[in-house]
């Protein structure tokens, strides 16, 4: 199935996530690039004073983008338990045993965990420097 040496990129597990943990993937990959589409916007702004409603209206998207990502980080933790309950239930076909199922199930929802922490890691690190590059805006000239 999986090899547990290298770390499993989404497209080798999709087929065997549930509809609630590609639902929740979906999320925050929509997250993912509203937080690219916001950083955009910040990134070629110069500090002059018709940029200051501007940089209002970021600010505003910036904690938005910011309570959006907490509730995403929220959600994922709930769908991840909830997916972890279902890893003992396991098909006896005789040739496997029931142990080495077991963690097999649980192998895939790791990996899925794995996916969704590295693009919420990056999502973290876009709004980090996002909120760095308004507040450096909003500093006076000679500070």
């Amino acid at each position: 199935m999986l090899d547990p040496r290298t770390p499993a990129p989404i497209w080798l597990i999709w087929t065997y996530l549930s509809w609630l943990e590609r639902l929740s993937f979906l999320a925050v990959c929509l997250i993912g690039v509203y937080s690219l589409f916001v950083a955009a916007t910040v990134v070629g702004v110069r500090n002059t004073a018709s940029v200051q409603e501007k940089l209002v209206r970021v600010r505003k998207r910036i904690r938005n983008l910011q309570q959006t990502t907490v509730a995403a980080f929220y959600f994922f933790g709930f769908v991840l338990f909830a997916g972890l309950q279902f890893a003992y239930f396991s098909i006896d076909d005789g040739n496997i045993p029931v142990g080495l199922s077991i963690v097999r199930n649980f192998q895939v929802h790791f990996a899925f965990a794995d996916n969704v922490f590295l693009l919420l890691l990056i999502f973290h690190f876009v709004q980090w420097f996002v909120a760095n590059r308004i507040a450096g805006l909003c500093l006076p000239p000679n500070s």
